[in-house]
């Protein structure tokens, strides 16, 4: 009876020792799976973005979403950028991919408006910038909007706001003859690590039609 119970613990000691060995190699061979896996996504992800040529520019007053992929809400794609309030456009990818990645995705709102979104060579985020200044939407006081943004060779980005505004009266209503022109604007680059660096906004003034009394 005893030599049974030796021979039991001494069986269920190797099979412990066995399992203690396995376990690792099993472990590692899912982290290397899982790791393929990110990178083959992170693949299939950039794909859908077509090269952009720079500088590249960008109005809301312009089509800018004809023959764009979408990103896929049932895909792996929500791993490194989410779509929200309907259809994301991949607009492109910055030219120069030898540090980063850097792709502009259009979200919807009263128009589409750009994002700027830099990636490490592995995939893992490093920037999220929203590239327009305020953004133009309707309003009895607007005469005329138009946000636009421009990123330059040098990886350099100015965006700006340009609006023709009328006076309203107590009751919300448009006051003739009082139009402003202004000019919202900020200016940035993107840094060799990839980091979107953006200055403060700034404001200009244009002359008005008609001071309103």
């Amino acid at each position: 009876m005893k030599v049974k119970c030796i021979i039991y613990k001494l069986f269920l000691a190797l099979m412990l020792f066995t399992n203690c060995k396995q376990h690792p190699h099993e472990e590692n061979e899912g982290k290397i799976n899982e790791v393929d896996n990110y990178r083959s996504s992170f693949k299939a992800f950039l794909n859908k973005f077509k090269v952009i040529k720079l500088p590249y520019y960008f109005s809301d007053n312009n089509d800018n979403i004809s023959g764009l992929n979408t990103l896929d809400e049932g895909s792996a794609d929500t791993l490194f950028i989410k779509p929200e309030g309907g259809s994301c456009y991949c607009q492109g990818i910055l030219p120069d991919t030898s540090k980063y990645y850097a792709v502009i995705v259009l979200f919807p709102a009263d128009s589409y408006y750009p994002m700027l979104y830099t990636f490490s060579k592995a995939g893992k985020k490093i920037s999220k910038e929203f590239l327009l200044v305020a953004g133009c939407g309707p309003g009895p006081e607007v005469v005329y909007c138009n946000s636009t943004t421009t990123i330059y060779k040098n990886n350099s980005i100015y965006s700006a706001d340009s609006a023709t505004l009328l006076d309203v009266d107590s009751t919300g209503a448009p006051i003739k003859n009082t139009e402003d022109s202004t000019v919202r604007f900020k200016k940035g680059y993107i840094s060799k690590s990839g980091k979107v660096i953006i200055s403060g906004i700034e404001n200009i003034s244009l002359a008005r039609r008609n001071q309103h009394l």
